[in-house]
């Protein structure tokens, strides 16, 4: 069902990673990038790692009940609710 697929899909995912990272780690040393170069290119590639999903979130929260979509939106951006003053003091915004 469902749940295979997505595990299916995130061991593709995690091989097109190792894969990349491969790549990414011949490529510094064909061109013999000093260790801080390296290391930048690096965490720039875990940063955009992390921030992708494997997950299709726009067609779970398609799925979800208006309620439960806008307690998922209020919970996702709580940082930036919580962080403006006029959305911070009302009170029936629950994050």
């Amino acid at each position: 069902g469902n749940i295979a697929t997505l595990i299916a899909h995130e061991d593709e995912t995690h091989i097109l990673i190792r894969e990349k990272i491969q790549s990414i780690n011949a490529y510094m040393n064909f061109r013999q990038m000093p260790q801080d170069l390296r290391d930048k290119i690096k965490r720039h590639y875990e940063y955009v790692w992390k921030r992708t999903t494997i997950y299709d979130e726009a067609e779970i929260l398609a799925e979800l009940p208006s309620t439960l979509r806008s307690r998922v939106a209020l919970y996702v951006n709580r940082s930036v609710i919580q962080s403006l003053e006029f959305l911070r003091s009302m009170s029936d915004c629950e994050v």
